[in-house]
């Protein structure tokens, strides 16, 4: 996924977003395609639990499959819309990575016109003046960078990573820690579906907070007068993945995945409500003991 604001290094250290405690990861696109490439499409949701069917209740462990559901096609279709998001990400990588060469060129510019001074010493905070840098200002203003990024990479490091209260990546978090109440979620008809919204908004979330870490981090070693410029390519990058996320979004093939979605979700309902039904006539066996 695109998570910072470009670099390789940086993208895959800041934004590799299967990592935020393996929360958003659940029932994800790459996570559904291993789905369908492991099991016989036929059995793929007997062994759910007795919760989806009586006859798998019953001990009946043969096949049953997902009313409209062609699942060669939809394996085929997941793969497919998996290759397009690869391709879409590999676009907006790259284009993160001009907007920090195109600030890197303009830091390299603003140099050549302008220089720190340390009126405070070397280990105080500079002071931009007016004319070109030389070889030794070059060097102590590097060493000042260093210093400065290399602390705000401790600080981000010790940093409590608790995300914003009432965020989806709050809920998310909160959700998953507690057994009972995702069983509560799962077992409501629309469940499924309400924690898959949560989980890709909070998978949202996470991507855009990286971003936004990323810009801050390049502040760091930008001069003030540039802070602006890293906004603007923050902002920039922030806009094109959300351009992305709803182009991806209106492709045939993440159409397709979405109907099946629904599909899968209705039937799953219809089978609870089965098995209410099942549950509410059933009567135990009380065996009945003659007087002789």
């Amino acid at each position: 996924m695109i998570a910072g604001l470009g670099g390789m290094a940086n993208l895959n250290n800041l934004t590799n977003l299967a990592n935020m405690n393996n929360l958003t990861t659940m029932g994800n696109l790459s996570t559904m395609v291993g789905w369908m490439q492991q099991f016989d499409p036929q059995n793929l949701f007997v062994n759910l639990g007795p919760e989806l069917d009586p006859s798998v209740a019953m001990g009946n462990t043969g096949t049953m499959a997902v009313p409209g559901v062609n699942f060669d096609e939809l394996r085929q279709t997941m793969m497919t819309l998996q290759e397009t998001t690869a391709l879409f990400e590999e676009r907006d990588r790259l284009f993160a990575e001009r907007g920090e060469k195109d600030l890197e060129e303009e830091k390299a510019d603003y140099f050549r016109r302008m220089h720190y001074e340390w009126p405070d010493g070397p280990e105080g905070e500079p002071v931009a003046v007016s004319g070109p840098e030389t070889s030794e200002q070059a060097v102590l203003r590097q060493k000042y960078e260093r210093r400065k990024l290399e602390a705000f990479q401790d600080a981000q490091v010790s940093a409590r990573k608790t995300p914003p209260s009432g965020s989806a990546r709050a809920q998310l978090s909160e959700l998953t820690g507690d057994y009972t109440k995702m069983q509560e979620l799962l077992s409501q008809p629309d469940g499924q579906k309400r924690f898959q919204e949560l989980a890709e908004q909070a998978r949202v979330e996470e991507e855009n907070a990286s971003i936004q870490a990323r810009a801050q981090e390049l502040k760091q070693t930008m001069p003030r007068a540039l802070h602006g410029r890293v906004d603007e390519v923050r902002d920039n990058v922030l806009s094109r993945r959300a351009s992305t996320r709803a182009q991806l979004a209106a492709t045939p093939e993440a159409l397709a995945v979405k109907n099946y979605q629904e599909s899968l979700q209705e039937w799953a309902a219809a089978q609870k409500r089965r098995i209410a039904e099942f549950s509410d006539n059933w009567k135990p066996y009380n065996p009945q003991i003659f007087q002789t």
